[in-house]
């Protein structure tokens, strides 16, 4: 019985010997060998999947093995006011979730917020993703373009949003193809 999976929380899980984790670190699986309390650290003790070294790594570094892929879509977007005011929305979804399906990730949930505010923790959507960051639920927020987050005038709070989100081992993917990373999967 892998005991890592019950419970997909950061907070709440606690992977034992012998479960499988992802380590956010490398980006790779790996078997819990030693848990903290065996070495006197804060760390747990991994074999990686596939070979190579073994590692150390924090528990905020560690996921559920189906976190992995697990990604949330992001979207902001200023509807227009010409002839199809939903376009920009219905673009930045259609954009993401074929960034999902080429990356191979899991969309957990789909979020969409009002544009105008221009911090994003004003937003009850963005308020979501972080929701989801912070109990281990998704380790990827997929958004159009880095206006989605905060506009180039606020681009301190859009820093300070995907520096938080690193900090809980989530990334922010970018699904605009002139930002899309082709090599990320």
């Amino acid at each position: 019985m892998d005991r890592g999976t019950e419970n997909a929380t950061a907070t709440a899980w606690q992977p034992q010997r012998g479960d499988l984790a992802h380590d956010t670190g490398p980006g790779r699986l790996g078997v819990v060998t030693a848990l903290p309390e065996d070495t006197g650290t804060a760390a747990y003790q991994l074999t990686l999947q596939g070979g190579g070294a073994g590692r150390t790594a924090p528990l905020t570094r560690l996921r559920p093995p189906a976190a992995a892929k697990a990604a949330a879509l992001y979207v902001c977007a200023e509807r227009s006011r010409r002839i199809q005011p939903a376009l920009p929305i219905e673009r930045a979804e259609e954009e993401g979730l074929a960034f999902a399906a080429l990356h191979r990730l899991d969309l957990v949930e789909s979020i969409t917020d009002p544009f105008g505010e221009p911090d994003p923790q004003q937003r009850a959507g963005w308020l979501r993703v972080r929701e989801l960051a912070e109990t281990g639920r998704v380790a990827t927020v997929i958004v159009r373009w880095p206006a989605a987050i905060s506009p180039e005038h606020s681009h301190e709070f859009r820093a300070r949003e995907i520096a938080w989100l690193k900090a809980r081992a989530t990334t922010v993917r970018y699904s605009w193809p002139p930002l899309a990373d082709p090599g990320m999967g």
